[in-house]
């Protein structure tokens, strides 16, 4: 096994040709292969169990405190349809594990509430790859679309949705898939973002901001539990926020 350090914040160890692990500085030297491996982890550590968020995530107890969310790649929309969890190759630094892990690790260092970035693993052979990907586990949360079908949301959870939002906003990150599953919310009302594979930091706008609120909505519709004035908290956290 070899390893390097990479022009930005990750580290790259090839395992074998064609096998990467891709971590991010404060977990270089703890990062193993066998975690990304789910029959080991089966075996080998505490508990796992599915994680709030998509439903390819997985809580992985590792034990020590160590406690990790694990994410297999896989295709969505219409590609799904033809190509389940494989990616064109143009290069390690242009895989989706490399990209996600540098941009969480961006926000991570502003202070915004997202899971610490931990590592990714790339499996590249001949013109394709796969990837997967690991965070720290955010404890005591759910995502929003579980605690609005469980009725657990309040006043000041929707107007925290909306500032949580703004914040991000306001920092230029365009959140391509925003939606009632990638916001993670506790019973304190805090409220994470989580999954951001193809987001991207931008120049802040309206166009693109308003853009990701739209496709909140219609994943809030889609639960069928929704209100009117849930949104209605939610974008006065929002506009009291955004600018700021």
């Amino acid at each position: 096994m070899t390893s390097l350090k990479a022009k930005s914040s990750l580290t790259v160890q090839t395992i074998n040709p064609g096998n990467y692990i891709i971590s991010t500085v404060p977990w270089q030297h703890q990062v193993q292969s066998q975690w990304f491996d789910m029959q080991w982890l089966e075996k080998n550590s505490g508990n796992i169990s599915s994680s709030p968020g998509r439903g390819n995530s997985y809580i992985v107890n590792l034990n020590e405190g160590r406690v990790l969310v694990l994410r297999h790649y896989l295709r969505g929309g219409i590609v799904e349809r033809f190509v389940h969890d494989t990616y064109i190759w143009a290069g390690l630094h242009r895989t989706r594990p490399w990209k996600e892990l540098e941009l969480t690790a961006q926000l991570h260092t502003m202070g915004l509430p997202v899971p610490e970035p931990v590592a990714g693993r790339v499996i590249h052979y001949g013109w394709k790859y796969q990837a997967d990907l690991l965070t720290r586990y955010i404890p005591d949360t759910q995502s929003l679309a579980d605690a609005i079908t469980a009725k657990a949301t309040t006043f000041s959870m929707w107007h925290e949705v909306g500032a949580t939002i703004a914040r991000f906003h306001n920092v230029g990150l365009d959140h391509v898939d925003l939606n009632a599953r990638n916001i993670l919310v506790d019973k304190r009302s805090h409220v994470f973002l989580i999954d951001f594979d193809r987001c991207r930091l931008r120049k802040p706008h309206y166009k693109w901001q308003q853009s990701n609120l739209h496709r909140l909505r219609r994943s809030l519709f889609k639960l069928n539990c929704y209100t009117h004035w849930q949104w209605k908290n939610m974008l006065q956290g929002y506009n009291s926020n955004i600018g700021a």
